[in-house]
């Protein structure tokens, strides 16, 4: 054997549940480290695993790497655990976790340093610098502006306003120069304004939080949980250490980025899908290499590779969006705890509204609890009342005196919030003559209509159409939209209210890059106004003039078959009651619904959501569902109506008798065509987490075994969504 050999154990992305072998001549072969190997007729970039003299089958079958792409591994020691327990308790692909991990740039092979590079201000005579700048005048305001400085950072240069156009001419007349050095830990005062007087239970939320370990911090909405968050990461960047933040939206990171840039000194950063390739990636390095100090994120932004880990904070933690729904099924939140262990750093998991789980795990003592009971400004909690439908006699989802309410609030100069989560004119296009309903072919979904843009579309795949004239059916001019969606609201508002403006915001209305941040500086303006929209107002945002809020269709949460529903609706409310009165001006919050006497949202609305907590997870311990349980789903798909069907059935039948877990159908999810494929499912259950893993490997092997080329199939352990 030729010892000179080393022999790699390599992740690749592509959907096999192992990693590869392969053989290079000896180097520093470090885990973490990116190579180019050949895999079939294709070359991919991997990352190697580990490393040995020994090969693990014949050596005439062992492939070589076509080449070293690092010096020293992009991924540290605890991120490479982190990443290989997700994909042990994900079942994921290995080679699929690590290229989640990093932006597209990387996964092609760009080329990254700890090294940054930074300008110096070279010692120049000044009779010189006159000479050389004397028929410049733009760039001789830049020298002076420059000249009594030693260096400047990137950072340094965006504060200034000065691209790398604007100073390039300084550099090639030798007034300037680049250098590469390591970044230096940040300033030991990192703060541009010192942070709010805090109350009795901010102070002790902030004094609990200690080297490592989980805690929930608790506030009901305006409570200055933000305040708490901006004043563990000062404590993180005095230590020299750097702060990550998770938020659930894209259009909640450019609030939270100006909030944190108007408090710190340091280098702050975002990381999402909203940036360039080019941005995304830049951004990656400046995590990577440590100069930037605070880093804020969606889901994947999890996964950052942190030079000098200090905290990590989860901002509203029971938001659906920390769960991936395809591809790498992860959840976010619960990885940032695993890193948090990993890495020994605390990790604060945030929210109005804690998910189940997260409670679950405060009495398990697993997490500790903060709690602030008061908003921060004094103001008085919003009031909550029920409308009941059953005796209207309107069509409108707006009741009579609720519109009457909305404009004595819009005459007393305040706003009104309107939350209905169903965007679009109206969710149905229906014919009067012989009942024929707009469908997508493609889903088991009608059509939504758009009348904006006179189209008909499905929000599950994205087909759209021009909104037809005649019915496809009869050929009679009957069709109507039926039911009301965002933009039918809103007209329906505007017909109301002509002398206020109504501002929509949906993922329609907020598509454009900046579209957003426009609607909420119109709102931000105070002036009298009502805002319509879906999940997307209910997130986060501070709107001080808000003092009325109504959440329209309530009922189909607190009605639906979802063992999640009651949990989903109930924090819907509160998030979006949390808007109004959060000033001097006392809020209201009006929820119509046909059932006024459901009793565990009388509870919600008189003890708070901690009491309303506490009765969902006796009833889910009674029927034993998560969080006292553990659930994994295996998803198949096929262009064949059954064919899935038959398929899980097949797995069903071969697993039940090697298993102790409890295998449940398989069943039609409520949508059984979607994207042009006919699903099915099949849910492993069992009160024993090592046991249900064990389950779900011994399915996964008999998945693999049954060879067929008509279905796709796909895990998602720990399922959110079982419809």
């Amino acid at each position: 054997m030729n010892k000179a050999r080393l022999y790699l154990d390599i992740a690749v992305p592509v959907p096999i549940r192992r990693s590869f072998q392969y053989w290079a001549p000896y180097f520093d072969a470090r885990p973490g480290i990116r190579v180019r190997v050949p895999f079939g007729n294709r070359e991919l970039i991997g990352i190697i695993l580990s490393s040995g003299e020994q090969p693990a089958t014949e050596v005439e079958k062992i492939k070589p790497v076509l080449e070293v792409i690092d010096l020293e591994p992009i991924f540290s020691a605890s991120l490479i655990e982190i990443c290989n327990w997700a994909a042990n308790y994900y079942l994921h692909p290995i080679g699929e976790v690590y290229f989640t991990a990093m932006p597209s740039k990387l996964r092609n092979g760009l080329k990254v340093s700890k090294q940054v590079t930074v300008l110096t201000v070279k010692e120049t005579d000044p009779s010189q610098a006159t000479q050389l700048l004397h028929r410049a005048p733009e760039q001789n305001k830049i020298w002076q502006l420059l000249k009594n400085r030693s260096e400047l950072s990137s950072a340094d240069l965006k504060a200034l306003n000065l691209t790398n156009s604007r100073i390039q001419p300084l550099v090639n007349k030798g007034l300037l120069a680049r250098h590469e050095r390591t970044p230096l830990p940040q300033s030991a005062a990192p703060l541009k304004q010192a942070g709010l007087d805090l109350n009795h239970y901010q102070q002790e939320a902030i004094s609990r939080v200690k080297d490592q370990g989980t805690y929930l911090l608790h506030g009901i909405t305006g409570s200055g949980k933000t305040e708490v968050y901006l004043q563990l990461i000062a404590k993180t960047l005095r230590n020299g250490q750097q702060a990550l933040i998770l938020v659930p939206e894209i259009s909640l990171t450019p609030q939270t980025l100006e909030r944190f840039e108007q408090r710190f000194t340091v280098p702050v950063i975002t990381l999402h899908s909203g940036l360039t390739e080019q941005q995304r990636a830049a951004n990656w390095i400046a995590c990577y290499n440590g100069s930037a100090a605070i880093i804020i994120g969606t889901r994947s932004s999890v996964f950052a590779p942190l030079l000098r880990p200090g905290l990590i904070i989860v901002d509203e933690e029971h938001d659906t969006s920390y769960k991936q729904q395809d591809g790498f099924r992860y959840s976010a939140r619960d990885i940032a705890v695993i890193r948090g262990r990993r890495e020994r750093v605390p990790v604060v998991l945030g929210s109005a509204t804690p998910s189940l789980e997260s409670l679950h795990n405060v009495n398990l003592g697993k997490y500790q609890l903060s709690s602030l009971p008061l908003r921060a400004t004094g103001a008085a909690k919003e009031k909550y009342q029920l409308i009941d439908t059953r005796l209207s006699n309107s069509s409108s989802l707006l009741e009579k005196p609720l519109i009457k309410a909305i404009g004595k609030t819009l005459n007393a100069g305040n706003q009104v919030l309107i939350m209905i989560n169903r965007r679009g004119y109206a969710p149905v296009l229906y014919c009067n003559e012989c009942q024929w309903i707009a469908r997508c072919e493609d889903c088991d979904a009608r059509l939504t209509v758009h009348r904006r843009q006179a189209v008909i579309r499905c929000h599950h795949c994205g087909f759209q159409a021009d909104q037809p004239k005649i019915c496809g059916h009869c050929q009679q001019q009957s069709l109507v939209p039926v039911g009301e969606g965002t933009q039918r609201i809103e007209e329906s508002l505007n017909n109301l209210f002509p002398d206020f403006p109504v501002l929509r915001v949906d993922s329609d209305s907020t598509h454009s890059r900046y579209a957003l941040q426009d609607l909420l500086d119109q709102i931000n303006q105070g002036k009298p106004a009502i805002l319509v929209g879906t999940q997307l107002l209910a997130k986060g945002h501070h709107f001080s003039h808000v003092t009325m809020v109504i959440v329209l269709e309530l009922d189909s949460g607190l009605m639906s078959s979802d063992f999640r529903s009651l949990e989903k609706i109930s924090q819907l409310i509160i998030q979006a009651g949390g808007r109004s009165g959060r000033e001097s001006r006392p809020g209201r919050v009006f929820l119509p619904t046909a059932f006024p006497q459901h009793r565990e949202l009388k509870q919600l609305i008189g003890k708070g959501y901690l009491e309303f907590s506490k009765t969902l997870l006796a009833q889910r311990q009674q029927h034993k569902l998560p969080p006292f349980s553990f659930h994994a789903l295996i998803r198949a798909d096929s262009k064949n109506r059954n064919t899935a069907l038959e398929y899980l059935d097949q797995v069903r039948k071969t697993a039940a008798s090697i298993t102790q877990a409890e295998i449940l159908g398989p069943v039609l999810p409520a949508m059984e065509k979607r994207l042009g494929y006919y699903r099915a499912q099949l849910l492993v259950v069992s009160d024993n987490r090592a046991e249900l893993h064990r389950a779900m490997l011994q399915i996964i092997d008999i998945t693999e075994t049954i060879k067929t080329r008509s279905v796709r199939w796909s895990l998602d352990v720990d399922p959110y969504d079982l419809y």
